[in-house]
């Protein structure tokens, strides 16, 4: 199967856009930070200069190797939201377009709360729906590698992802936001 690898050039204006939301809830500058799902690393270059430490996890390893390549300052490891591979806890659990892909949130919850902070928040960012511009043209109307069923199957994961926030019983949803991405931050229930 032939990788996406996502742009990983240093954007400013995400980097702002993600950290103007973070610094609400934590002190970028000496948080600890783990995205899971950070496939090549794109979020790791954005991002990692600007918080204490930052780790990332993948499930596909070759993924991982690309990062690791790319980014050597940064902890990259094989994981997945369901089996995190750090005994650590962080202060934001980043997942970059990737909330989706999870098969069983009730472990990625389970988790979630082992290596979240008590004070820690979560950030998840997810595509719109099925007018994002999806970084795969399988996904895009109107390009020749389309392909509808593909399209329907990503929508129905992103509807299971959304209920599966808006429905857990051990996160609050703190703050909702639909603008470039789908966005909610959570906290552990008190």
């Amino acid at each position: 199967m032939v990788k996406t690898l996502f742009p990983t050039n240093k954007n400013e204006p995400l980097a702002n856009y993600i950290e103007g939301i973070l610094s609400k809830y934590v002190s970028l500058g000496e948080s600890k930070v783990l995205e899971i799902g950070c496939g090549n690393g794109r979020f790791g270059v954005v991002l990692g200069g600007r918080v204490g430490s930052y780790s990332g996890i993948d499930p596909d390893k070759e993924y991982i190797e690309i990062a690791r390549k790319n980014f050597s300052e940064i902890n990259y490891k094989v994981g997945s939201a369901e089996d995190i591979p750090f005994d650590e806890k962080f202060d934001v659990l980043f997942y970059s377009y990737s909330w989706h892909f999870i098969l069983d949130f009730d472990e990625a919850y389970s988790e979630m709360r082992r290596v979240l902070d008590d004070d820690g928040i979560v950030f998840i960012m997810e595509p719109k729906g099925e007018d994002s511009n999806w970084a795969s043209p399988v996904l895009n109307r109107g390009t020749p590698e389309f392909n509808e069923d593909l399209l329907k199957r990503k929508l129905k994961d992103l509807e299971r992802g959304r209920k599966a926030i808006l429905e857990n019983n051990y996160f609050d949803v703190v703050e909702e936001i639909d603008e470039r991405s789908k966005i909610y931050l959570l906290k552990k229930k008190k």
